[in-house]
């Protein structure tokens, strides 16, 4: 039996979880939470501290209750088909999730810009998993190549969480995550609409027809590519922030540093930007335009949707491979818990660069309606650029190799078909092999 000081000090966690949640952890002051549980602030160090105390305690909280959801899920779950396996996982999630709303919000960030020794206490909580999932793949014919399972294991992880977290996104909010409320109740339909959505693309991706694979990968590989003279020259503000964070860590990155960097005082630097989103806004913005302005010549000669979309996955991944500072400024921003959200305006200006996602839409290519164009889109970015974040630094020096074409072509066998396609082209693969 809990003791009174114990059962405050989990109603002050409890408490810290739902109120920061409402800003998805970006303001973490504990005058609201003092408020909330009609406590003075001095009373709330008593059982925590400071914040960087409470802050542990909830990161142990949150890690605790998820291994034991998660052991319960695998003692009822381990040994199935992978199929059956995947529905059931994202049943699972799901359901902890929405029962939990200011879990996920505390997994999206706090725990997304964790410490070194956090990440791996996270990375043990989700090992158990990793293995359920690699031997029902490797049963189902996968094969054992450890770079291929586990981008198989993120895609189903990622798919997950991208479609629940769009759950909390009102058509307004899109490509606005940080402004997302996981507090506000959501309707079961919705909840039920969105599980059916994840299970169905992971198991099967978004392309409806066989033919949206038969692409020639070499071709399209070779006028993808993005070479050397074509890269702009460095932005000074992208140079500045990888400069200072090599140096600093990303945590310690601040705005007045890379304004010194740079050659300027901060006050100077914000009479060109609003504030340091504006800055990065802007930024982003220039190479969204360098990026479109190499794509669209390489879309122009191609006449088929799955054409064009294996070049769009291989000039991305190729653009920012040659490009590391983009990644460097992406993680800086996840780290600040910097929200960088488009205007509309210019959300349909990018879109509108694409127009080939939304033609197969239309055309029936794609599973979804004209509706779903923009979900799908940030899909694509989501899944690759995340995975690009964490890639290697041999990576980008081996944009010609194996590792590169590998991770090319089965990100967009993934996208395209699930993870039913991986196994039949695995299957196929076999037996070809064995024919020879």
């Amino acid at each position: 039996m809990r003791s009174k000081f114990e059962c405050q000090k989990n109603n002050i966690l409890d408490t810290a979880f739902k109120i920061w949640a409402k800003t998805r952890f970006a303001k973490t002051s504990l005058s609201p939470v003092a408020g909330e549980l009609k406590l003075s602030k001095a009373a709330l160090y008593r059982y925590f501290t400071n914040k960087d105390h409470l802050q542990e305690a909830m990161s142990t909280k949150f890690l605790g209750d998820m291994q034991e959801a998660l052991d319960g899920f695998m003692r009822k779950h381990g040994g199935r088909s992978i199929q059956i396996l995947i529905k059931s996982y994202y049943e699972f999630l799901f359901d902890y999730f929405y029962a939990h709303p200011h879990y996920f919000a505390f997994l999206l960030s706090y725990l997304m810009r964790t410490t070194r020794e956090q990440g791996k206490r996270f990375e043990s909580l989700t090992e158990n998993v990793r293995q359920m999932f690699s031997a029902a793949l490797k049963v189902a014919g996968h094969g054992d190549d450890p770079e291929q399972l586990g981008l198989s294991i993120r895609f189903i992880h990622m798919n997950c969480l991208f479609w629940f977290m769009q759950l909390f996104m009102s058509e307004q909010e899109e490509m606005q995550p940080h402004k997302l409320d996981f507090s506000r109740p959501m309707p079961e339909e919705k909840h039920a609409q969105f599980l059916k959505k994840s299970i169905t693309y992971g198991l099967h991706g978004f392309v409806t027809a066989e033919q949206g694979l038969r692409v020639d990968f070499t071709a399209i590989e070779t006028l993808g590519r993005i070479k050397e003279g074509e890269l702009p020259e460095q932005d000074r503000i992208f140079g500045a922030i990888e400069e200072v964070i090599s140096e600093c860590g990303y945590v310690n990155a601040s705005v007045e540093k890379i304004a010194s960097r740079i050659g300027i005082n901060k006050s100077s630097l914000y009479f060109y930007f609003k504030n340091k989103n504006d800055m990065l806004l802007k930024t982003i913005k220039r190479e969204q335009e360098y990026f479109s302005n190499l794509l669209r010549p390489r879309l122009s000669g191609l006449s088929t949707f799955s054409q064009k979309l294996y070049a769009f996955i291989v000039t991305l991944i190729s653009y920012t491979a040659h490009n590391p500072g983009l990644i460097t400024v992406l993680n800086w921003a996840r780290y600040q818990n910097i929200g960088m959200s488009l205007p509309r305006q210019e959300l349909h200006k990018i879109f509108a660069k694409f127009d080939f996602l939304r033609r197969a839409l239309e055309q029936g290519v794609l599973r979804g309606g004209p509706e779903d164009f923009n979900t799908i889109f940030i899909f694509i970015f989501f899944f690759i650029m995340h995975r690009l974040r964490e890639l290697p630094a041999r990576f980008a020096a081996e944009k010609g190799s194996a590792a590169f074409t590998g991770f090319t072509r089965q990100a967009f066998s993934l996208f395209c078909g699930g993870i039913t396609a991986q196994l039949s082209l695995k299957k196929k693969g076999a037996a070809h092999a064995d024919r020879h």
